[in-house]
């Protein structure tokens, strides 16, 4: 074989190679998507409310009124909560508005200023009272709201013992006792009764 022919041979087994190398099929392919793993919690949330609502009507400058409404709450682990007045749909409309609420033997006061108040609940169901009485001021702004939170109820973030549940800011009283089925309200002069404040709920 002479020296073309060795070259007309190389030629030809090389374009065999690459045609071979080229003609191929997928056998099989993958798809996946890694998901980020998120624990969830089946807990039961710490209190369950039915949302009372307070419909004051058409109101007028410099006007007085009362309003209450009734509603229960569940809490299903016992602690410290906060009830909270919200002052955003008030502020700017009534010179007074002062809230009554009744939880079991609990007698709370909340008003503008002093607009929060710590207490002892153990898990039960409560029914609950609450009680506004207000004066329109004489120059209201805005044209009013509806359906706004007025009332907020959350777990205390401090001290979660059961006989923390005084709170010093004036005008507003818990009672001693805290099972949920206790018939005596506490009295709004009874600011001294229970154990002693060791600082929970003061003013910051």
């Amino acid at each position: 074989m002479n020296k073309m022919a060795l070259i007309l041979l190389a030629a030809v087994v090389a374009t065999g190679a690459a045609a071979g190398a080229a003609n191929f099929s997928t056998l099989a392919t993958i798809t996946y998507t890694i998901s980020q793993v998120t624990s969830q919690s089946s807990a039961q949330p710490q209190v369950i409310l039915n949302t009372a609502n307070l419909n004051l009507g058409n109101l007028t400058p410099g006007q007085l009124g009362t309003a209450s409404a009734n509603t229960t709450m569940t809490v299903n682990t016992s602690g410290n909560y906060t009830f909270e007045l919200n002052e955003n749909p008030i502020e700017s409309v009534f010179s007074s508005f002062n809230v009554t609420i009744i939880v079991g033997n609990k007698t709370l006061y909340l008003t503008e200023g002093q607009n929060d108040v710590h207490t002892y609940l153990s898990n039960g169901t409560y029914q609950v009272q609450i009680k506004v009485s207000y004066q329109v001021s004489q120059n209201p702004e805005g044209n009013g709201v509806q359906d706004k939170p007025l009332i907020i109820v959350k777990p205390y973030q401090g001290d979660n013992s059961p006989d923390m549940n005084s709170n010093t800011r004036s005008g507003v009283t818990s009672a001693s006792d805290n099972s949920p089925d206790h018939s005596t309200n506490s009295s709004q002069g009874d600011n001294n009764s229970g154990s002693s404040d060791s600082g929970y709920g003061s003013d910051n």
